[in-house]
């Protein structure tokens, strides 16, 4: 398998090589050169289409969706997952994987949890961007649900063909929504976002409960 491509499970190969860059040069950058590491994470976040469920134009695949891994697609009233009968050889892009998504969780804690409110205030804006824009499914798949939270993947370490519970369909509709891509990523981030509660400077504070309170209301598929 070529390098950075992997599989999580059964599940399709996963291109996770951007994702592994970016992981690298936070890792090597030190703490002081912290615009490098936002601009890092700008052109990681940059690099992500919107709606990443969807086909891209400028791919010339236009209705067709990419591949996805099995709990990010649409699935069948019988809660079979749609991408199941798709090619298993076809390369998933790490956006589009659950378990890849959450592998952002350390250097993005780290970015998180700096001293600098600059920091704090530019990772919190571009981890917004990244839940609310880039991992959300195609708009047009995703009906309005009421009474659903985050759900699913109580466990930590699910497997990512594990699906979220869907709440019931009327006949009219053969598919249910895409779970949210970002679902772990989002649990792991709650964490350093509530250590933010020991900081002394009210600003830096009130940043991850803003990215937050963002996030939560597009976190319900």
């Amino acid at each position: 398998m070529a390098v950075g491509i992997i599989r999580h499970g059964n599940g399709p190969p996963v291109d996770e090589s951007p994702l592994e860059d970016f992981i690298r040069t936070l890792s090597q950058l030190p703490a002081e050169e912290w615009q490098k590491r936002i601009a890092a994470l700008e052109a990681l976040v940059k690099s992500i289409p919107d709606h990443s469920t969807s086909a891209n134009a400028e791919d010339g695949d236009l209705g067709v969706a990419f591949p996805v891994t099995p709990s990010s697609a649409p699935r069948e009233n019988s809660g079979v997952s749609v991408a199941a009968a798709n090619n298993s050889n076809v390369v998933v892009p790490w956006y589009r994987s659950s378990r890849s998504v959450r592998k952002l969780s350390p250097p993005l804690k780290n970015l998180i949890l700096d001293a600098r409110s600059a920091v704090v205030k530019e990772a919190t804006e571009l981890i917004g961007t990244l839940m609310i824009v880039k991992l959300q499914p195609l708009p047009a798949a995703v009906e309005a649900i009421g009474g659903e939270g985050v759900g699913g993947d109580n466990k930590v370490g699910s497997d990512d063909d594990d699906a979220l519970k869907t709440p019931s369909k009327s006949k009219s509709n053969d598919q249910a929504p895409p779970a949210f891509v970002g679902r772990l990523l989002f649990k792991d981030l709650i964490v350093p976002v509530l250590q933010l509660s020991a900081q002394t400077v009210k600003v830096i504070r009130s940043y991850g409960v803003s990215m937050m309170l963002d996030i939560i209301p597009h976190c319900r598929v």
